[in-house]
């Protein structure tokens, strides 16, 4: 028994759709506390949990809202700029960067390397 009757496959795909719909009750929680309370801590978390299950739209959403306000917030900017390469628009992801770092993020804490160095090239000595 195991991988030649299909067993492994049934409980891997069971474990997954156990994983999503508590990660989508999660979302759904922060969801309502991001409505209730549109705080930016409230926000972020929202944006993360969309991000995590792949709803960049919705990340974006969540992200750009706390960016309005508080466009140091460096967690909405990597949110926003995750969602932007998720989508594969890689200048938009820049430009959060930039407009990131322009606000007073120090943006070389932001953990997105490889978008970072597109967005600060290294200065020629």
């Amino acid at each position: 028994p195991g991988a030649a009757d299909g067993t492994w496959l049934d409980n891997k795909t069971r474990e997954i759709t156990d994983s999503t719909k508590a990660l989508t009750k999660r979302r759904d929680v922060m969801e309502r506390m991001a409505a209730k309370r549109p705080e930016n801590v409230n926000l972020v978390d929202a944006a993360k949990a969309n991000l995590g299950l792949g709803d960049n739209t919705k990340a974006l959403k969540y992200a750009t809202q706390v960016l309005k306000n508080a466009p140091d917030n460096r967690k909405a900017v990597e949110v926003a700029a995750e969602a932007h390469l998720h989508n594969g628009d890689t200048a938009k992801a820049v430009a959060t960067i930039k407009a990131a770092e322009r606000a007073g993020v120090n943006v070389k804490t932001i953990k997105l390397p490889p978008i970072r160095q597109l967005a600060l090239p290294q200065k020629q000595e």
